[in-house]
């Protein structure tokens, strides 16, 4: 008699837990995406599509009716960015009991890159290198929002990067990102509100660990440029911020002049970050 009411409890218990799982299964297979577009620049600068929502959601290839609970998103973000490149998934959550949010911003171009082999073709690169366009013809003409990709981007040279992935996926090439970004941030801390960068090339040297950069003066026609180095790799950011600044006072003090083979040093010794110029010897 004991083992057969036991054996009843055992079973009602049991089905009881198989049903809450199975009304848990139910509840949690995925019925809405919902995607928020978390913008960071201006809707005039904004290179995403019309209907970039319902785009998201498509490429995402989210299956409705899938069990949240094991949905591995991986994947999802990894369709989404490659077929919009311009899109950056900043975060993908569940939200229980049905519904996956995905939470996106754009992607700005931050570098240009000529191609090796055809010199009217440019890669469009952003901070995290991934390729959002190939642009074939001239690049100052060649409308990015309300401006362009010549005003936007800072060359690399093309002896620093090799580009053999796609657009809407990351160069695979081993490239100096954290260095990369950080002479960018000190280059646009001077010359933001001061435009005299008509462009910037950066390479790496693997023989002295040096940063070039090269300036050109938009007020001169033929100026081919003024070579700033950054000597090592520590503090590039304020490195490039301080070479910069010495090439715009030059241009502030004389808008018309030619600083074509004039070189800027730029080094750290005992802690103290120091500039000199000289002529190109």
């Amino acid at each position: 008699m004991k083992r057969k009411k036991f054996w009843i409890v055992f079973s009602i218990v049991f089905l009881s837990i198989a049903f809450v799982f199975a009304a848990i299964g139910v509840a949690t297979r995925l019925k809405t995406v919902d995607v928020e577009l978390r913008s960071r620049i201006t809707q005039s600068e904004t290179m995403l599509e019309p209907g970039i929502i319902d785009k998201v959601k498509e490429s995402g290839d989210f299956k409705i009716g899938k069990n949240i609970l094991f949905m591995n998103f991986k994947e999802n973000i990894a369709k989404i960015e490659k077929e919009n490149p311009y899109v950056k998934v900043e975060q993908v959550i569940r939200s229980f009991p049905n519904i996956v949010r995905v939470y996106i911003s754009e992607r700005i171009p931050k570098y240009r890159l000529q191609d090796k082999d055809n010199t009217s073709k440019w890669y469009i690169l952003d901070e995290d290198f991934k390729i959002l366009d190939a642009v074939t013809g001239d690049l100052k003409n060649t409308t990015y929002g309300s401006s362009n990709y010549y005003d936007k981007t800072v060359e690399i040279s093309p002896d620093s990067l090799t580009i053999s992935s796609y657009i809407g996926e990351f160069v695979n090439d081993e490239v100096d990102r954290v260095n990369l970004n950080s002479i960018f941030t000190g280059i646009f801390a001077r010359t933001t509100n001061y435009f005299v960068v008509k462009s910037v090339a950066i390479v790496k040297s693997n023989n002295d660990f040096s940063y070039k950069l090269i300036m050109k003066n938009t007020a001169t026609e033929n100026d081919e440029g003024c070579l700033i180095i950054l000597l090592g790799s520590s503090k590039l950011s304020e490195k490039a911020r301080m070479g910069v600044a010495a090439y715009c006072e030059k241009i502030e003090e004389n808008k018309d002049v030619d600083l074509t083979n004039k070189k800027i040093i730029v080094e750290e010794f005992n802690g103290k970050i120091t500039v000199t110029s000289s002529d190109i010897v």
